[in-house]
């Protein structure tokens, strides 16, 4: 299942990049969004709306550190009942499992876990789109929308201790240490903000148990209208995106969409593909990325993506783009 997010984050964003310098008609072109939409506080947007807007800010915004800037426009107040929830918390830890327990009320297209060490609490945020020009950049602006909310709930301007990313060190590397107010480390395992477990039992000073019953009430009751049934396909290839590669077989899918095999394979079938059609597409996508944007060698992104050896690999992503990628990318040792 795919969510719509409310269109006041968007909106938010929009008026800040414009406000900025951005053209509202560029950043907005071939979303579908019109002012009446932007006018309605009720209206939400879909996946494919939404992502096309931050495709279009990534291209026409000239700051190379816009992504950050653009999450931290996001403040509690944009993300309407979903914010007042967190805000009625009664702690902080209590509006990590609030905000976490609703999370498709958020604007993110990652996966967000919290997870509390001897030493630090971490936020991990794993990306999910498929699309590697948008993976990095959500995972910053995600970062940002958490900065800002921690910011707004503890009443602190500096609230994180540390920043962990698995990209390598940008050009702009100062100005993110700058906006987000500590040091960030670079090709880490994982995408992670950490802060003090102190922070966790804070008492917010908006707390108020009824008013969170009262939102916890109407999300649960406004979530079935959020939902939508994405195309099986589009179901199957998100299923693989969370899979380890040794899994990424018909029958795990099956399993988690509760079909037969038989049943996926003909639904697919009348959609005119088919699941291998879609693995393939996956690992053609994967493998532009490893290649593009990571030091791996050829063995280990052979290995990444279910090959038996470099040469099976290679010998693959000759077959799609007609070149090695030895030819394409260089030789990789």
């Amino acid at each position: 299942m795919r969510v719509r997010h409310s269109i006041i984050g968007l909106s938010q964003v929009l008026q800040w990049a414009v406000g900025h310098g951005n053209q509202e008609a560029s950043l907005l072109e071939r979303t579908g969004i019109d002012h009446l939409v932007l006018a309605d506080p009720h209206a939400t947007v879909t996946p494919d709306q939404e992502l096309q807007f931050y495709q279009n800010l990534i291209q026409h915004s000239s700051d190379p550190a816009v992504a950050l800037r653009a999450g931290m426009e996001l403040n509690a107040g944009t993300y309407g009942i979903w914010g007042l929830a967190l805000m009625s918390s009664a702690s902080f830890e209590n509006a990590i499992q609030t905000g976490l327990k609703y999370i498709e009320f958020t604007y993110t297209y990652n996966h967000i876990d919290f997870e509390i060490l001897s030493d630090a609490g971490v936020m991990r945020i794993e990306p999910k789109l498929p699309v590697e020009g948008l993976r990095q950049f959500m995972v910053e602006r995600d970062m940002g929308a958490i900065h800002r909310l921690f910011v707004d709930l503890l009443e602190q301007n500096n609230p994180l201790a540390a920043i962990r990313v698995t990209w390598s060190k940008p050009v702009h590397h100062d100005t993110f240490e700058s906006l987000i107010g500590c040091p960030v480390r670079y090709d880490m395992p994982f995408n992670e903000m950490l802060f003090d477990p102190a922070f966790l039992n804070y008492p917010l000073p908006q707390a108020n148990p009824l008013t969170q019953k009262m939102c916890y009430e109407q999300l649960d009751g406004m979530l079935p209208k959020r939902m939508m049934q994405a195309p099986l396909e589009q179901q199957v290839f998100d299923i693989l995106v969370t899979l380890p590669i040794e899994q990424a077989r018909l029958k795990c899918v099956a399993d988690k969409l509760n079909l037969s095999e038989r049943s996926v394979r003909r639904k697919l079938a009348e959609a005119n593909t088919s699941f291998q059609t879609i693995l393939v597409g996956l690992k053609q996508a994967l493998a532009e990325e490893y290649l593009g944007k990571t030091n791996l060698t050829i063995e280990q992104i052979a290995d990444k993506l279910g090959y038996s050896d470099a040469a099976s690999f290679s010998h693959a992503y000759k077959r799609w783009h007609g070149v090695a990628p030895s030819k394409k990318f260089g030789v990789r040792v």
